[in-house]
């Protein structure tokens, strides 16, 4: 059973850890904490007067407090402020500046006439840890199924005409969304990442011609140490080709692609 440990739902943004406190920066932080708990406790009702359920009882209350009493959120505001906020907690896995090489087995699914086995390469650059680029490359083999004889020997179709892939190549932008944990069995903690991915190439079919196509996806990957991972990638991707007719048509496949992703350069653990 999948326990979910932490969720963030938000995007994750790659910023690094603050440097070890100097003394000098410990009396940043505590004044700025100091800070924070005195605006923060000018809400707080200091009134004698028991309040109840009524809420007339309660707004009258709030109305009779002293207006220099209550919290100046202004302060807590200014640039000058907030220069002394810092990260406290890092990614497992940070991807800012480095590269990423993954390699994986992959299928089409939607396939309907032929099993279409193959593998896709990626190379990707990490501007942040949001933004990425890759260049992929997917190349298929395929065998047909049981069909395939029924449409040629009982229906007399051209079957060498069907459509399927052969290969894919394109250029696709990458944008990580959601960060988590999960654990397996209470055992260990993984990292991951949830991202979409978008893109153009050229796709070549059976018809040994290619066609401008273009694809949206998304995926996961699993951290397995602070320079590796396994990855998961699902791609649509569309394109025109030509049908048993030799005319063109819109067609559109499915690519699952599972395989092992490495970050260059190595990152030295913290």
């Amino acid at each position: 059973m999948l326990l979910l440990s932490f969720f963030n739902s938000g995007v994750v943004w790659g910023q690094t850890a603050t440097p070890a406190a100097t003394a000098d920066s410990s009396d940043d932080i505590e004044g700025t904490v100091d800070s924070i708990s005195n605006v923060l406790e000018k809400n707080i009702p200091t009134s004698d007067e028991v309040l109840d359920d009524d809420e007339s009882v309660v707004t009258n209350t709030i109305k009779k407090g002293n207006a220099s009493d209550r919290a100046d959120y202004n302060q807590i505001r200014s640039n000058e402020f907030q220069s002394n906020l810092g990260v406290v907690q890092k990614n497992f896995l940070t991807k800012t500046g480095r590269i990423e090489l993954f390699g994986g087995l992959s299928l089409v699914p939607t396939e309907v006439f032929y099993r279409t086995f193959g593998g896709q390469l990626n190379v990707g650059y990490h501007f942040n840890e949001a933004w990425a680029i890759n260049g992929l490359g997917y190349f298929f083999t395929s065998s047909g199924r049981g069909e395939i004889d029924d449409l040629k020997n009982i229906n007399l179709v051209n079957v060498e005409n069907l459509i399927y892939l052969k290969s894919y190549y394109a250029l696709s932008a990458y944008w990580n969304t959601i960060y988590g944990k999960m654990t397996y069995f209470n055992q260990n903690i993984t990292p991951f990442e949830i991202f979409f991915t978008g893109g153009f190439g050229r796709v070549r079919t059976q018809s040994a011609s290619e066609n401008f196509g273009v694809h949206f996806g998304l995926g996961n990957t699993f951290y397995l140490s602070r320079n590796s991972g396994v990855r998961v990638d699902l791609n649509w991707v569309f394109y025109q080709t030509k049908d048993i007719n030799n005319r063109n048509q819109n067609a559109n496949s499915i690519l699952l692609t599972i395989g092992y992703s490495g970050f260059y350069p190595e990152s030295v653990d913290r």
